[in-house]
């Protein structure tokens, strides 16, 4: 039986002129639901990482990613960076959470 899970670092445009990051470092399975062409890829990136401790330094952020791994004890696929070229989204973790739970279930929309 396969984990499919991994400490993920993503990264967010804050300031694309300036070249601003900010960046979340969570355990998650199923990352892949951040793609963008899976459907409620906002909301999945916002449930994974949407209570995290946001970090403005890459290192600081690989740093937590470290502590989190080790604590670990089955990751199957390592640390990974995300890099998005958006800003974090601006809905709330349990907004998120809630159109995940009705699109699970199968709910109308």
């Amino acid at each position: 039986m396969s984990a499919d899970n991994c400490v993920a670092i993503s990264r967010w445009v804050e300031d694309p002129i300036k070249g601003d990051y900010t960046y979340r470092v969570a355990h998650c399975q199923a990352i892949e639901n951040c793609d963008e062409d899976c459907k409620h890829s906002e909301e999945h990136r916002v449930s994974y990482f949407g209570k995290c401790k946001v970090f403005q330094d890459e290192k600081d952020a690989l740093a937590e990613a470290v502590l989190i791994y080790e604590g670990l004890y089955v990751v199957e696929y390592g640390i990974q960076f995300l890099y998005f070229d958006v800003p974090f989204p601006k809905i709330t973790k349990e907004q998120a959470n809630d159109t995940l739970e009705h699109y699970w279930r199968g709910d109308p929309t």
